[in-house]
């Protein structure tokens, strides 16, 4: 009962799917609510995306964040499944960085003493966190949205934004504040040169890269 009530086998969804191609936006997917419970439905739905959009399909997030109660167990279905990025260890009611890290990271799992190969890219803010509180003023939510980035690019950390498609447009009924403050998000970053802006795709091939290269100058050396 949790999950949306959309079908993307939609003639709408069909079209957008296209329209996102053709324009170089990425398709991840927004893993069902109980996703979680068993392997096979992260094959099952990231192979019917795929099917459906045309395209690979590289990352995901669960929808309400629900990962259960065993995250790595969750998170090595993500490795077996394929994925090569995850975007679902963060907070539903409040900014912030989950596990304290502001730049990728793999997950250490205990049990098999080794990293899960499925790359956390972490997420700091939500259009809920800074919405869900009717009594936080607009010039209040900014605050702590600009705070929070200060301190990101002081220690050149790397964080998404997640905020949805229907609450980032100011037209949607009962959610123009949302799409207000995403405008000015989006102003905001626009304004700074200093910040890179990019698609999560991109963010993990620049990690991967990254770290390939640090491993063959530590081979070298």
């Amino acid at each position: 009962m949790h999950d949306c009530l959309y079908d993307v086998n939609s003639p709408p969804y069909r079209e957008l799917f296209d329209w996102l191609v053709q324009h170089d936006f990425e398709i991840g997917l927004h893993a069902s609510y109980n996703a979680y419970r068993d392997s096979r439905h992260f094959f099952q739905q990231k192979r019917r995306l795929e099917q459906l959009s045309g395209t690979s399909v590289l990352g995901l997030r669960h929808h309400y964040w629900h990962v259960g109660s065993h995250t790595e167990q969750t998170l090595l279905n993500h490795e077996a499944a394929g994925f090569k990025y995850d975007t679902s260890v963060a907070f539903e009611n409040h900014v912030g960085f989950r596990r304290s890290v502001a730049f990728p990271y793999h997950v250490w799992h205990p049990e098999k003493q080794r990293a899960i190969q499925v790359l956390q890219i972490p997420v700091f803010c939500m259009d809920g966190n800074f919405m869900y509180d009717s009594r936080r003023t607009a010039e209040q939510a900014d605050q702590i949205f600009i705070e929070i980035l200060a301190a990101i690019k002081q220690y050149h950390g790397i964080a998404c934004i997640d905020w949805h498609s229907d609450t980032s447009n100011e037209r949607t009924p009962n959610f123009e504040h949302w799409g207000q403050m995403y405008r000015r998000i989006l102003e905001l970053l626009a304004a700074d040169s200093t910040i890179w802006v990019t698609k999560l795709e991109d963010m993990y091939t620049w990690f991967t890269d990254r770290n390939q290269k640090l491993n063959d100058l530590a081979h070298k050396s």
